[in-house]
């Protein structure tokens, strides 16, 4: 574990910072197809003649097809820079087919010597495309291009009468792919539909070879890592640690856990490692490896400051995301002058007709089934007009919850609720921390932090050392920083602040003094970072692309 911890809590970092420049030229060369393949796109053709120099790239044809060859090139290329297995070999293909092509069909040697340069290349640097597609995947994606180099040499040799067949299946499968085919090859276009597909097939297959590895674990093994989280588990995050979307790592002790969610290509840890030090390390070095393996991007979210510094120190980027209160019910003194500004909401509220009661047991501790209604009927209301639907690190109020759950409750002079608050337990470190609160609209001032205020009292009566007031998002950002991500963060809030009141947010949950302790996103590199936030962006609004959709729309036209 120790070797491995060493060598894989390096951070990652692709393409060329990952070998010589020598090993960067394969990537390179299909990249430049790729430009060659837009000027046909844009010009009709290749007007300066660069199909004669580089391996591949289609020399006339509609826009369309030419960029559809742009786009598989480049892809390769990608696949390639990422150091994946498949990519080699779809590289080596690519190159194996343009020396046959550029060399015995078209009799040009230039190109012809940089297909067999970028192939030596690639054989001598094969050691280095250890990254991993699905095997699924992988089986799709060979099937798909040699399908398609199949069906093409068979329709040329057929459309050829059996005339130089050799000559016109290199120029078929050279149209199919595009590899700088300059005549059309007579008969193809009798078989048109059939090739139409094989060459939408093979721009699958290259999108395909992007795709990372699945976790493929045994589910008894996961399910013991949930059991170990269960039970070391700690922190405000606790909670959608154990929420499905989140998909647990654990040494095979059971000692150490770390809870993670993939989605796209990224795999986000929530929060640090918990358990026994030494051994959650461990946990997080073989996470990172795995990453490496499987071709995802390592992202930390909510990190806490000694994990950030240590992530940095490795070389980890570092990107403020907010601040988290946390209070001590046991030290807590409505009556002290530092919470004079909380006292005196209270005490309107009080006097506006304001009573709080108190559940450990959540909603159905209350007992009053007409009261459960009536939070029901106040949650439904707050997310009609709440905006988009969010999850992952947002919590939702669920009235048949009971055990691991608590809830304050503020209800008028007729006995109506008008906010409430629900906490939940943190799990080891025997916190608790706040997860959904509700306020009706135009009701008493003052209402929200009466829940909260009864909430911290009855902890504190009961020996919790740690309340979460939750993270107050963009809080504490500097404009004026010396990192360029927290200051387009910092100014990126204020053009939301329209929008999301984060502000808002952080002034209220400064009313109860609270100790604000940083958190932190962590990226392996700066040029992951915008595919970072994007993760986090769909996992809170859903995870899939339909569902991201459905959660914007249901924002953009509040329920009636």
């Amino acid at each position: 574990m120790t070797a491995l911890a060493g060598a894989t809590d390096r951070p990652i970092v692709r393409g060329l910072r990952h070998g010589s420049l020598l090993a960067a030229v394969p990537a390179v060369i299909l990249v430049l197809c790729s430009v060659s393949s837009d000027m046909v796109a844009m010009f009709g053709g290749d007007p300066i003649g660069i199909w004669r120099l580089l391996p591949a790239g289609p020399v006339s044809g509609d826009w369309l097809s030419a960029e559809v060859s742009s786009t598989a090139f480049l892809l390769i290329g990608i696949a390639v820079a990422r150091r994946k297995r498949v990519g080699f070999w779809m590289a080596l293909t690519v190159m194996a087919t343009a020396l046959v092509v550029q060399g015995a069909t078209l009799g040009h040697p230039v190109a012809a010597g940089l297909a067999i340069l970028v192939a030596t290349i690639l054989v001598a640097t094969r050691d280095r495309y250890h990254v991993g597609t699905g095997r699924r995947e992988t089986r799709l994606a060979i099937g798909l291009v040699v399908g398609g180099v199949v069906l093409a040499g068979a329709a040329a040799v057929s459309a050829g009468n059996g005339i130089d067949a050799f000559g016109t299946a290199a120029e078929a499968v050279g149209s199919l792919l595009d590899f700088a085919t300059p005549v059309a090859v007579p008969g193809l276009a009798t078989l048109g539909l059939a090739l139409v597909l094989a060459h939408i097939g093979y721009l699958v297959a290259t999108f395909v070879a992007l795709d990372p590895v699945p976790d493929t674990r045994p589910a008894e093994i996961v399910a013991a890592a949930r059991r170990t989280l269960r039970r070391v588990g700690s922190g405000s995050l606790y909670p959608y640690q154990l929420a499905p979307e989140c998909t647990p790592f654990a040494d095979e002790a059971g000692t150490a856990a770390l809870a993670t969610a993939s989605i796209g290509r990224c795999s986000v840890a929530l929060g640090d490692p918990v358990g026994a030090p030494s051994a959650a390390t461990g946990v997080f070095a073989d996470w990172l490896g795995g990453c490496r393996a499987d071709d995802r991007l390592p992202v930390v979210y909510q990190a806490s400051e000694p994990r950030a510094r240590t992530l940095r120190a490795q070389g980890w980027r570092s990107v403020l995301v907010g601040r988290e209160a946390i209070i001590d019910p046991r030290a807590f003194d409505i009556g002290s002058s530092r919470v004079a500004n909380l006292r005196h909401t209270v005490t309107r509220s009080r006097k506006g007709g304001i009573r709080t009661l108190w559940s450990s047991s959540g909603a159905v501790g209350l007992s009053e089934p007409r009261l459960v209604a009536g939070l029901v009927r106040l949650d439904a209301e707050w997310r009609r007009t709440a905006g988009p639907q969010m999850g992952f690190t947002v919590g939702h109020f669920d009235p048949r919850e009971t055990g691991d759950t608590a809830i304050a409750v503020a209800v008028d002079v007729h006995d109506e609720p008008v906010a409430f608050a629900v906490l939940r337990p943190t799990g080891a470190d025997d916190g608790w921390m706040l997860d959904v609160m509700r306020r009706a609209r135009g009701g008493v001032p003052g209402a929200v932090e009466a829940c909260l205020v009864t909430a911290i009292q009855a902890l504190g009566e009961m020996g919790v050392p740690t309340l979460s007031l939750g993270l107050a998002p963009l809080a504490g950002l500097d404009p004026a920083s010396d990192a360029v991500a927290e200051r387009l963060l910092a100014r990126g809030a204020r053009l939301i602040r329209p929008f999301y009141d984060h502000e808002g947010l952080a002034f209220f949950k400064n009313k109860f003094a609270p100790t604000w302790e940083p958190r932190y996103l962590m990226v392996c590199s700066w040029l992951d970072l915008p595919t970072a936030v994007v993760a986090l962006l769909r996992l809170h609004l859903g995870g899939g692309w339909a569902r991201v959709i459905r959660s914007v729309a249901s924002g953009l036209v509040p329920a009636r």
